[in-house]
């Protein structure tokens, strides 16, 4: 079904993002970037774009 696969999708992108910044602790570089810390929210950024990376190769390995 539809939600079987998104739950399959999501769980993939999630544990391959863990896998690639596992030393990144994310919430402290929140906290920070809440402070007014510019370079914690490029990390920020930079973290969610290669997230949006892993999620577009893995749809396009799943729909070849």
């Amino acid at each position: 079904s539809v939600l079987s696969k998104i739950v399959l999708y999501a769980g993939a992108t999630h544990y391959t993002r863990k896998a690639f910044f596992d030393y990144i602790d994310l919430q402290v570089y929140f906290e920070s970037a809440r402070k007014g810390n510019s370079a914690a929210g490029l990390a920020l950024i930079a973290v969610g774009l290669v997230y949006i990376a892993i999620a577009i190769l893995i749809f396009a390995c799943t729909h070849l």
